[in-house]
């Protein structure tokens, strides 16, 4: 199954459908710019390009590592979270009336964006990445010269990258959101409860 990143399927939904059921995620790249030609550049403007682009990957893998850092951490907080909606639901099932149903509805607003959050969070530290790489097995296949071809592969390489790290950046800013608004919500239940 695939899902397409798109207006109509947001980058947060595919990426909980890509955890719970193994979707694959395609995106359209986001970084609309295109390589360029570079068989007219010199020696030096290819090598110029290939440490650029070498620079670049090494950047991306980089802020891969970082965001799922964080995710990982925000997912033992989102776990705390949902150690708080399991214990708070003895003391905000009590009140009767309406002070006891405005509690538990937001008791339940605040459960379902907590699942949502750790489901959210774990898909970003563990759904497949896409990257591109440079194979210098396949390049020692080619013909001379290879240094063109080297500088062509680095132009094009950086798009995927950047669109993949876009999309975990926006997907864990989500995330942070729905376990932020939890906590409050339960918080904010569990005090209506019990005073």
């Amino acid at each position: 199954m695939k899902v397409v990143v798109s207006k109509v399927v947001p980058p947060t939904t595919a990426y909980v459908l890509s955890l719970l059921f193994g979707a694959e995620i395609v995106s359209d790249p986001i970084n609309t710019n295109t390589p360029g030609d570079v068989s007219e550049f010199d020696t030096d403007s290819q090598t110029l390009l290939i440490e650029e682009g070498r620079r670049q990957l090494a950047d991306q893998s980089d802020r891969f590592r970082h965001v799922c850092d964080r995710a990982l951490a925000l997912l033992t907080i989102g776990l705390a979270v949902l150690g708080l909606m399991a214990t708070s639901y003895t003391h905000v099932s009590k009140p009767p009336g309406v002070r006891g149903d405005f509690t538990l509805g937001l008791w339940a607003l605040g459960a379902a964006l907590a699942v949502l959050g750790v489901a959210t969070t774990a898909a970003v530290a563990v759904v497949r990445a896409h990257f591109s790489t440079i194979d210098t097995t396949v390049l020692s296949n080619l013909p001379s010269p290879v240094r063109h071809r080297l500088a062509s592969e680095y132009s094009k390489a950086v798009i995927v990258g950047e669109t993949t790290l876009a999309e975990r950046v926006t997907v864990f800013r989500q995330a942070v959101r729905c376990i932020c608004w939890s906590a409050m919500l339960l918080g904010v239940a569990y005090v209506l409860a019990v005073v």
